[in-house]
């Protein structure tokens, strides 16, 4: 017998028990005897085609769930569809993120030990021979065997067991126009339409422009060819090696790397490469900051700092030198300034020229000292600096320009420098033939020579007042 007449009930089984109702609740004289019951016929014969016919037709309808089912999922085949193998292979793609904490499976056994031990109904023996078989008794759920078919049997997985991860794709969804649309109302206003137009149109072109402007720049760095078609663009990693290493055949042969800086030279070592405690990357990182000029803000504004100042300590010591020479070439003989020693020409002063410049000593150093406030925010506690006054100055570069004025009256008229004692320094006394003079002292007439330079050059003051400038 097949499982059909296994499972479902006999045809005449519901009207039997109806028969049977009515009997029970009849008089008893009016009971006939039960009839005998109905002998299935033999399998394989034509009434039990009948019969099965039968049995098919007085089925009732099956449910809405069942017919889901039944329309939803397939048989399996023994097979994995494309559609599963390609999701498994997404998922695999990609390894979870560890969260810290690497546990072996004997220890995730072990920790879910306890909660699977409080899903686990009572347990009951079962003696086989010798050994004892302890089976788990697990909950079913009723079944109606009229409506139920094998293929409705869906697997339920027990309570304490987890749900499989399974992550679903997502399709990807077209790009929505980001143009803007206008509504329906403003489409009717021609100078809303115009207005939109134009937009439309001046936005094509600088697109265009743009394009265009990408593309000079490619063909000037060498991403496309001449012709105009697309430069190589690999999408594999053994594709990138060998686009790399042609280039780099074609700029060898080409001789860009023969004049490379330090070609046949060590390597020059830096001591900081040497450090345990510097990391390889912030070693580069450094060095590349280095090479390029790069510091911090406050360096940067040393560097200001220091060529401001500079450039005004140049200008007033020129200035000075300047001064300080037509001064004394109008004031002393040639054989006095021949013989002028550094320490004389530091120890003179012009009051005129520190008044008459006086305005642009002080605008000079407020600047500086701006600079100088502006770096001591900037600039750490230990390397900060004081500010500038306009004395200290002047008296550094009197100091310094002595060694000046003093060489340039030697190459101007010929002097040794005054250490063979042919004439006297200014400040100094007259001493030895008297063929020099002192400073604010009178000469005698033979000691000075004849000079055609120094006469105009008198002559010139006495008109001027003393204020002639060479």
């Amino acid at each position: 017998m097949s499982w059909r007449h296994s499972v479902l009930p006999h045809p005449l089984s519901r009207p039997r028990a109806f028969l049977a109702t009515r009997l029970a609740h009849s008089p008893a004289s009016t009971t006939p005897p039960p009839p005998a019951p109905a002998k299935p016929p033999p399998p394989g014969s034509a009434a039990a085609k009948l019969w099965a016919d039968a049995d098919a037709e007085e089925e009732p309808t099956p449910s809405r769930r069942v017919q889901a089912l039944l329309n939803k999922e397939e048989n399996w085949t023994g097979d994995e569809r494309v559609e599963d193998t390609v999701l498994r292979m997404l998922v695999d793609k990609y390894k979870p993120l560890r969260t810290g904490t690497i546990q072996s499976a004997e220890e995730k056994i072990r920790a879910r030990k306890d909660d699977v031990a409080g899903f686990v109904p009572a347990q009951q023996p079962f003696a086989s021979g010798s050994s004892t078989i302890i089976v788990t008794q697990t909950p079913k759920t009723a079944v109606d065997p009229a409506t139920h078919k094998p293929w409705h049997t869906t697997f339920r997985p027990p309570s304490h067991a987890t749900l499989p991860q399974v992550k679903y794709g997502n399709p990807i969804l077209s790009t929505p126009n980001k143009t803007p649309t206008l509504p329906q109302e403003a489409l009717a206003d021609p100078r809303i339409r115009a207005a939109a137009r134009i937009a439309k149109k001046r936005g094509e072109t600088q697109g265009r422009i743009t394009r265009a402007r990408e593309s000079t720049l490619d063909y000037r760095l060498g991403a496309r060819s001449a012709a105009g078609g697309k430069g190589e663009n690999p999408t594999s990693l053994r594709g990138w090696t060998s686009l790399i290493e042609e280039r780099i055949e074609q700029a060898r042969l080409a001789g860009h790397f023969n004049n490379l800086n330090g070609r046949g030279k060590p390597i020059v070592r830096d001591n900081e490469e040497r450090n345990p405690f510097l990391g390889r990357e912030e070693f580069f990182m450094n060095r590349i900051v280095k090479r390029n000029g790069a510091a911090p803000p406050w360096i940067e504004l040393q560097k200001e700092l220091d060529g401001a100042i500079l450039t005004f300590r140049r200008l007033l010591q020129e200035g000075w030198v300047r001064r300080a020479t037509r001064m004394l070439t109008l004031s002393y003989p040639p054989n006095t300034l021949r013989h002028m020693t550094p320490q004389d020409a530091a120890r003179f002063r012009d009051s005129e020229w520190e008044q008459r410049e006086s305005g642009y000593h002080t605008t000079a150093i407020d600047e500086l000292n701006g600079l100088v406030r502006k770096y001591n925010a900037l600039a750490p506690y230990a390397v900060r600096r004081t500010y500038l006054t306009k004395e200290a100055e002047l008296a550094r570069v009197f100091e310094r320009s002595g060694e000046m004025i003093a060489k340039s009256f030697r190459n101007f008229y010929g002097g040794s420098g005054g250490s063979d004692g042919a004439g006297a320094g200014i400040g100094d006394d007259a001493e030895g033939d008297g063929v020099g003079r002192a400073l604010g002292k009178e000469s005698t007439p033979a000691a000075e020579p004849f000079s055609l330079r120094l006469f105009l050059t008198r002559w010139i003051a006495k008109l001027t007042g003393g204020r002639s400038q060479l």
